[in-house]
């Protein structure tokens, strides 16, 4: 107790009057210099608040502890509460951390102030406020809260309340003007019905002076300005300060207008605009812009404009000057500086500089170590970028700050601290001030370090939604979490758009990218879950395709599963049944057809994934199924109605009449019809295969679309086994029509010879190559048959079977192969023997007669030759036995397993071909066709949910046997309440999860344990104090101890 005394007059006694004077709220904004050693405490004490969980769960216990304190706050803040809370850790957070810099204290409590205008804050509401927080510090830190950290954590608070008050007070009638009176300007100009009234006088006034021209229409070239761009220039041109430096100036307004009421990021946007006037060759004189802006506000908002609107714009015209002013450099002499700086280092220097930036950042921020982790060579190309874009600010200042916005997105899905790039830049600027002593190259080097910083701190800032961070933790409850308390109307954007500046990035792409697969899936079925209030029904498929038309595709390449999902979610189906079927609505607009109203790559993207489960999901079968029988099965019959027919005339043409005995007893007749026919297959057939295949490469070689097959490029279409046969079957066609009879006979066909007379084809000319030219045509015939099979197309059945005939085939070849080594082994090996049997004599007679007795053609009196000589008997046998009982039943094992691999997936893949076919049908397809196919489906019009229940557009309605997919569950979320589009959807009873279970059990067991171990420490402290008061009782109560033991034992 006596130590206790000794130390709360150290603890208590500060005599720093700033923390004295900060213990109540101020209502001014002074800086203001707390004691080194009282801030280092605090910041010790908030870090430990911190480090003991993670910022998200710390900003939620102030936030419940602030608004339980006082309910009525809450009404004060529109913003989802998760957001919220992560606003106060990091804005108090950021405050303690920088309290020992008054200037940049003063700063970050401005920006809070006007980042709050709107808000009442009151020294009050302050206190509550104030208290909140000490109060969770002290329920969290305990002994480690000490009254030093207190007091300054108390006086850092109400700094910053008494910044709010005093800014409200002094700036926030100012700022509402700014912003109201901009709005106006962008908006308003003169109406149509002015411009109309004055075109009306001054057609009355020509009517006037000329009354021949009364019949003259009324028009006239007198152009009045309706935005404030065109005013500006119109009051420029008028002043005579029409310069090229405005507009730059012009460019930047609506961006200084919009931060005014955040000073640190109106300084940023005036460095920036600061670049950008240097490289004007005309000196920037920001009173005529004043001027020409003054005036054309005036005149845009002359009815609400008055004194406080002069005076606003004034002030804030004054702050941009002033700011401007401070930038004041010679940004042209400081990038010389720097570029002949960074071009004069060599290569070891460069090596050293980088080592010696991560040496140093790494002594500052050992945190840092915890990020980057990658390669030394990785490290060494981020500083080299870094060093570039130093000089590129300078250079191309407007595009390289969309990059850095873009960068500092992709630092947001890398959870990166934006507490490390302070000690990152402190660490570079250092290092460079030992390896120069031009003061103007490293003047360059930190100020363009320090405002890519900026705005890497900004952008990350601003894109650290609460949906990014659930993408971080893959956590399906931190996302549900995160967009519960979005407002209805914007929901589905939290999850698909984060923006900063010009710069967008999307929550659910990064989800896929970075493997988030859990998230990315919540995301999905978050959105396409349709939810419904009195008044509108809300669905994310709008907006989904909107935002991401390639979403199937980035699915397809990059996260296949999640396609299941979303598909899933673009089909509703009724829980009520009708006469034993059931209404079902498939929301198929947005894989049709694309922004533009042209065909949807989906289709496309998806038969391209080879999956045969996929291509058979209900929709996409719904989907394809309308293209095929709307738009492409018709033109595939009548291609293979021309196939069939040019079958058909080859058969007429060649196959009835190939005997040469035949073919002297032709009439004159028959020989006319022959001549029609393969005239009609060497043009209707043969050309248009040749042109085709024209069409097919230039085709190919303009899109670029070439493989390399041996390192020779082809291109791609030969790679489809059915271009294969239609290429052969045009090679045989050209060698059928070199080798033509008919044309061999043209100049003797009345000749002295067996046959002669009109298209004859037995002149002796064309004799020699009849043999050559059956082979061919047989040849040739076999071909169309095998390209008719693809007929079965019209059938899923057929051609599912067909496939599989072709899946099964290739286990065929390999007995075939098999069967041929065995073959040529063991005809070498009998031509090897000593023997005088015929049959098995050299290598061609003995492999002809072993082929004949795989195949069971050797008759039994036939192979009882072969028992003349034992050896060659013995060889046989075991030939007969390797191909009869070993291959064959080897082969019927292998047939079996493949077709048990691919019958369950032949539906898929007899859909996979048709929709390949779909696809290249419906590129050659003229709009017209496809526009009145898309009016036939009625995108438009609204689809019935249930019965009078008017719903979503863009799908199509059918029915199906209510026992196919049973729905018992409506999966339509509906709500009562508020219809308004700017609440959140009430909130949700959360799903408890198999990982919820084991944390909530694992902590069930710890505080059990805990407990365990407090009670048996107090009973060890109480057994220890009996044990010494009664050290002088008799030996019966000194057992007491051992029963007290096991009592505890027991328990």
């Amino acid at each position: 107790m006596d130590e206790e005394e000794q130390d709360f007059p150290d603890e208590v006694a500060i005599e720093d009057e700033s923390i004295t004077k900060y213990q109540t709220v101020p209502e001014t904004l002074e800086e203001v210099r707390f004691p080194k050693d009282v801030i280092e405490e605090a910041q010790q004490a908030w870090m430990s608040f911190t480090m003991a969980s993670t910022k998200e769960a710390a900003g939620e216990a102030l936030y419940s502890a602030i608004f339980h304190a006082a309910p009525s706050l809450q009404s004060l803040y529109k913003i989802p509460r998760p957001t919220m809370a992560l606003r106060f850790m990091n804005s108090i957070n950021a405050a303690v951390a920088i309290a020992h810099r008054p200037s940049a204290l003063k700063a970050q409590a401005e920006a809070l102030g006007f980042q709050h205008f709107d808000i009442d804050v009151t020294p009050s509401r302050g206190d509550i406020f104030r208290e909140a927080i000490l109060e969770v510090l002290d329920m969290e830190l305990g002994s480690r809260f000490t009254t030093r950290a207190r007091m300054a954590i108390g006086a850092i608070l109400n700094y910053l309340i008494g910044a709010n008050i005093f800014v409200r007070r002094e700036y926030a009638g100012r700022i509402h003007l700014l912003q109201d009176s901009w709005n106006m300007a962008n908006q308003q100009a003169l109406s149509a019905v002015e411009m109309a009234e004055q075109e009306d006088a001054l057609f009355e006034d020509s009517e006037r002076l000329d009354e021949k021209r009364t019949a003259s229409p009324k028009t006239t070239d007198v152009q009045v300005p309706t935005s404030f761009t065109e005013m500006f220039h119109f009051n420029a041109a008028v002043m005579g300060f029409n310069s090229n430096w405005m507009n730059s100036v012009l460019y930047s307004l609506n961006d200084l207008v919009a931060n005014a009421a955040a000073s640190y990021r109106l300084n940023e946007e005036c460095s920036v605009l600061s670049l950008v006037l240097a490289q004007q060759t005309q000196p920037a004189v920001l009173s005529e812009f004043k001027a020409v802006m003054l005036a054309s506000l005036r005149s845009l908002v002359a009815k609400e404009w008055g004194s406080q609107h002069e005076l606003a714009w004034n002030w804030f015209w004054e702050n941009v000057t002033r700011l401007l002013k401070a930038e004041n450099f010679k940004p042209q002499v400081q990038l010389k500086a720097l570029e002949e700086f960074l071009t004069k280092l060599s290569p070891t220097e460069l090596s050293s500089l980088y080592r010696s930036v991560y040496k140093k950042f790494f002594a500052l921020a050992p945190s840092g170590q915890d990020f980057l982790k990658q390669s030394s060579a990785r490290l060494d190309y981020i500083v080299d970028q870094i060093l570039s874009m130093t000089v590129d600010i300078y250079r191309e200042p407007r595009d390289m700050v969309r990059k850095i916005s873009a960068i500092g997105l992709r630092h947001v899905g890398y959870a990166v601290p934006t507490e490390l790039f302070p000690p990152y830049v402190t660490a570079s600027i250092e290092v460079v001030r030992t390896m120069t002593t031009d003061e103007a190259a490293e003047t360059a080097f930190r100020w363009s370090l320090t405002l890519i910083s900026k705005i890497l701190v900004r952008s990350i800032n601003e894109g650290s939604t609460v949906v990014m961070k659930a993408v971080n933790t893959n956590q399906e409850k931190a996302l549900r979490r995160a967009v519960s308390m979005a407002p209805r109307g914007k929901r589905n954007m939290a999850m698909l758009n984060v923006a900063v500046g010009t710069e967008s990035i999307s929550p659910l792409y990064w989800a896929i990218e970075t493997g988030s697969h859990r998230v990315a899936k919540a995301m999905i079925i978050d959105l396409l879950t349709i939810r419904a209030d009195r008044d509108h029904y809300y669905y994310g498929n709008e907006a989904l395709f909107t935002r991401h038309p390639d979403i199937i595709h980035k699915l397809c390449v990059d996260a296949p599963p999640l396609l299941w999902p979303l598909l899933d979610g673009l089909i509703w189906r009724s829980r009520l049944v009708s006469q034993g079927m059931r209404r079902v609505n498939y929301y198929i607009q947005h894989l049709v057809q694309d922004a533009e109203g042209n065909m949807n790559k989906a289709l496309e993207w998806m038969a391209g994934a080879q999956d045969p489960k996929l291509i058979a999901h209900p929709i996409v079968e719904v989907f394809s199924d309308l293209m095929w029988g709307d738009l492409v099965s018709y033109r595939v019959f009548a291609r293979k109605l021309y196939l069939f027919f040019s079958l058909i005339i080859f058969i007429l043409g060649h196959g009835l009449y190939m005997k040469y005995s035949e073919l002297l007893e032709l009439t004159d007749m028959e020989r006319v019809f022959i001549f029609v026919c393969r005239s009609f297959n060497y043009l209707g057939g043969m050309l248009q295969l040749l042109i085709r295949f024209v069409l097919l490469c230039v085709a190919d070689i303009r899109g670029g679309q070439i493989v390399r097959i041996y390192r020779v490029p082809l291109p791609r279409f030969i790679c489809s086994m059915k271009e294969i046969c239609f290429l052969f079957l045009a090679v045989l066609l050209i060698c059928m029509c070199s080798l033509e009879p008919l044309l061999w006979c043209l100049d003797n066909m009345y000749g002295d010879f067996p046959g002669s007379g009109l298209f004859t084809t037995t002149c002796p000319e064309a004799a020699a190559n009849h043999d050559a030219y059956v082979l061919i045509s047989g040849a040739a015939l076999m071909l169309y048959w095998l390209l008719m099979i693809d007929v079965s197309i019209f059938s899923m059945r057929a051609s599912a079977f067909s496939l599989v005939c072709f899946q099964v085939l290739v286990e065929f070849w390999l007995y075939l192969l098999g069967l041929l080594f065995l073959i040529i082994a063991f005809a070498t090996s009998l031509s090897a023997l000593k023997h005088e049997i015929p049959a098995v004599t050299g290598i061609n007679a003995a492999a002809l007669t072993l082929l004949r007795v795989s195949i069971n053609l050797y008759s039994a009196e036939e192979f009882s030759e072969l028992e003349a000589s034992v050896w060659v008997f013995m060889v046989s046998c075991i030939f007969l036995i390797l191909t009869s009982v070993f291959l064959l039943h080897l082969l019927v094992a292998q047939v079996s397993e493949a077709y048990a691999a691919i019958v369950t997936d032949m539906y898929g893949y007899a859909r996979l071909n048709r929709a390949a076919v779909t696809v290249s049908v419906i590129k050659t397809i003229c709009p017209k066709r496809w526009n009145r196919f898309l009016g036939s489906l009625c995108f438009e019009q609204p689809l019935e949910f249930n019965e009078g229940d008017i719903g979503l557009a863009g799908g199509i309605a059918i029915t199906e046997p209510a026992s196919v997919n049973p729905t018992s569950v409506d999966q339509i979320k509906r709500y009562g309440g508020t219809t308004s589009s700017e609440k959140p959807w009430p909130e949700e009873p959360e799903a408890v999860t198999d990982e919820d279970k084991f944390l909530r059990l694992e902590k069930l067991i710890m505080g059990r344990m805990g407990r365990m171990g407090g009670q048996r420490s107090r009973r060890h402290r109480g057994s220890g104090s009996n044990a010494s008061s009664h050290s002088s009782h008799s030996g019966g109560s000194q057992n007491e101890p051992d029963s007290a033991d096991s009592q505890q034992q027991a328990e």
